[in-house]
């Protein structure tokens, strides 16, 4: 998931997409 705006099935998963948000933008 390269982007904020990518839906959570793009990102590996909801769990994955709520960590790199989390974790200070990885995906942001």
């Amino acid at each position: 998931c390269s982007q904020c705006g990518k839906t959570f099935r793009n990102c590996g998963g909801l769990r994955f997409h709520q960590r790199t948000h989390s974790m200070g933008g990885l995906g942001c």
